[in-house]
């Protein structure tokens, strides 16, 4: 890095050097560290309306680097970012608009900046946003659209608050992503509890420790928090997770979270079910669990009902909702190459199979046998608009999102 030159054209106000200047006076790359500085130079890119900038003074404002601490500043600028399309700092304000911090707490307001975020895929906004849907906090009560916001973060690998920091290049912020949770968590707070126990599971800005993690999953269970009942029966259904094994006590904690729509527990209510663990051995009760939770959209109780399915129509159907849903999807659309291939369900088609198959193709190698079967009877011309057609999914699945793919 040519920190001369950085410096001319930080001084000549250049924004994006005015931005990065201010990251090596912040991180000490190539100068002394000086936080002063920084704020200094991102208060200039900002007030050129440089969004990350804006974003980073933000920051400077709420954990007072090289400025006072001054929430309501901190507001401002995330809100000059925000508005400008930066997801962290829509993140941000949704959290201090639930929390109260530099503005008067308002629940909506925070489900709307998340929702903004979450649709540009920001994982902790949907993760946030399917708590607020799941609870009708800010927005109306909604336990299909909670299911799809936590899908999609738990896709991008969220499942706890993250951290708020200067572009994530200030580690410690997970520290107090978890400082947060746990004020909130030690007054009683269900769903803090059942963040604070993620931060231990998961090591978010502290240690893992999963006899904590059991301990708070288990207030927020015992206050009827269905997503803490639900991972609190996975703790005792599993060895290293901070509970002795009990699978009477997993299907207990499941069967609460369950009788409230809880769909993933339902899913495991019915996998206890089908093999009588926990509880006696009926394939009714399976079925009847596993319905429940795929009518919620859970991808795996819908192959589960799908591949349970007499009526092979039906099981199409089923198969086809798993595809929708982006999860469990390559087996989906291995049964449904198999159903076009052998017209079990639907009118045989080759051309269909052929394309169900390589999408299936594309993360998964099983089909490859079939693919080159069916390669050698269909025109060369329709091959080559389904390879096209791979190569641009590919990109979409190579950046975590699902593309669904039924015709040319």
């Amino acid at each position: 890095m040519d920190l001369k030159a950085l410096k001319s054209q930080a001084a000549e106000g250049d924004a994006d050097a005015q931005l990065e200047l201010g990251f090596c006076y912040a991180h000490g790359l190539g100068l002394a560290i000086d936080k002063q500085e920084a704020a200094k130079w991102w208060r200039k890119a900002a007030d050129q309306g440089h969004a990350a900038a804006q974003y980073n003074l933000g920051i400077c404002y709420d954990l007072g680097l090289g400025v006072a601490i001054d929430k309501e500043e901190a507001v401002r600028w995330w809100r000059k970012a925000a508005d400008e399309g930066h997801a962290a700092a829509q993140y941000n304000l949704g959290v201090f608009y639930g929390l109260g911090l530099g503005v008067a707490i308002d629940k909506e307001e925070a489900a709307k900046w998340w929702h903004k975020a979450a649709d540009q895929g920001h994982a902790v906004s949907q993760r946030m946003l399917g708590a607020c849907y799941g609870n009708g906090i800010g927005v109306a009560l909604d336990k299909f659209e909670a299911a799809k916001w936590r899908r999609r973060a738990a896709r991008l690998g969220c499942h706890a608050v993250a951290p708020m920091g200067i572009s994530s290049r200030l580690p410690k912020e997970e520290v107090r992503a978890f400082e947060v949770c746990k004020v909130l968590a030690t007054q009683g707070d269900a769903d803090a509890q059942c963040q604070l126990a993620y931060c231990y599971f998961s090591r978010i800005g502290v240690k893992r420790d999963r006899v904590e993690a059991a301990k708070w999953w288990r207030k927020a269970a015992d206050q009827g928090h269905a997503e803490a009942q639900c991972r609190l029966g996975g703790a005792f259904a599993e060895r290293l997770n901070g509970v002795k094994v009990d699978l009477l006590e997993a299907a207990k904690w499941w069967r609460k979270a369950a009788d409230q729509g809880y769909a993933e527990a339902q899913f495991k209510l019915g996998d206890c079910y089908r093999s009588g663990r926990g509880v006696a051995y009926d394939l009714a009760e399976a079925a009847k669990w596993y319905r429940k939770a795929a009518d919620q959209g859970h991808a795996d109780a819908q192959f589960k009902v799908a591949d349970y399915e007499k009526d092979s129509a039906l099981a199409v159907k089923w198969w086809l909702k798993v595809v929708g849903n982006g999860e469990s999807a390559d087996k989906a659309l291995l049964a449904l190459g198999e159903c076009y291939q052998t017209g079990w369900g639907v009118e045989m088609d080759s051309f269909e199979a052929y394309a169900y198959f390589r999408e299936a193709g594309l993360s998964n190698s099983d089909p490859w046998q079939k693919i080159e079967e069916l390669r050698g009877c269909l025109p060369e011309e329709y091959v080559a608009a389904v390879e096209k057609r791979m190569s641009e999914l590919h990109l979409t699945h190579k950046a975590g999102r699902w593309a669904v793919f039924h015709h040319l």
